[in-house]
C-alpha cells in the first residue's frame, strides 16, 4: 500500500515538474500572470502581449512566485539582467535576484518539509506560518525583497508614460 504522505514529485523544490511546453504563449495564456512578470517575459523573450501593462517589479512573496514560476516554465526568461537593461529601474532587483530566489526556494522547501501535501507550482502564498522554519524562511524572504523593492522604486520614471505593449509600446 502507498504511504498517503509519500511525495508525489520528490522532496526538493527542484525536483518538481513545472506545467506547460517552455514557450511564452503558453505562460501568457495561463491565469498567474502579473505586471511584474509580464515585465521580465517582455524584456527577455520581447513578447508581445497585445495589451497594455505597467512594466513593474515584484512587490511581495506571491509576486515573486509569479516571476520565480515564469522562468521556471520558460527557460528563455532566465537572464534577469535584460530586464535591467530594458527597465533602468528594474537594477536593484536584478542585482538581488540570485539571493532573493534562494530565500523565496528556502521558503518553499521549508514549506514542503512542513506539509508533504503542498505543491509550490500552484500555491502562490505561504500557507504554514505556524511553522518556526516556514516564519523565519518567510520573514528572511520578506526582509529582503523590502529593500530591493525600495531602491527600485527610487529609480522609476514618475513623469513619463512607462505603460508597454511590446518592446516599442
Amino acid at each position: 500500500m502507498t504511504d498517503p504522505k509519500a511525495r508525489r514529485y520528490g522532496t526538493t523544490v527542484q525536483e518538481f515538474p513545472w506545467p506547460g511546453n517552455g514557450t511564452p504563449q503558453s505562460w501568457a495564456n495561463g491565469r498567474h500572470t502579473g505586471d511584474s512578470s509580464k515585465t521580465i517575459l517582455l524584456a527577455t523573450t520581447r513578447f508581445q502581449f497585445g495589451e497594455r501593462f505597467e512594466p513593474d517589479i515584484p512587490y511581495d512573496y506571491e509576486d515573486f512566485w509569479r516571476c520565480y514560476r515564469l522562468m521556471q516554465m520558460v527557460p528563455a526568461t532566465a537572464d534577469i539582467q535584460k530586464v535591467a537593461e530594458v527597465y533602468a529601474f528594474w537594477k536593484p532587483m536584478a542585482d538581488a535576484w540570485p539571493e532573493l530566489t534562494k530565500l523565496f526556494e528556502n521558503t518553499l522547501q521549508a514549506q514542503m518539509d512542513a506539509d508533504v501535501a503542498y505543491d509550490h507550482r500552484l500555491n502562490s502564498g505561504v500557507t504554514n506560518l505556524e511553522s518556526r522554519d516556514v516564519k523565519e524562511a518567510f520573514d528572511a524572504f520578506k526582509a529582503r525583497i523590502v529593500v530591493a523593492r525600495q531602491e527600485c522604486m527610487a529609480l522609476m520614471p514618475k513623469d513619463e508614460d512607462v505603460f508597454a505593449v511590446g518592446m516599442g509600446g
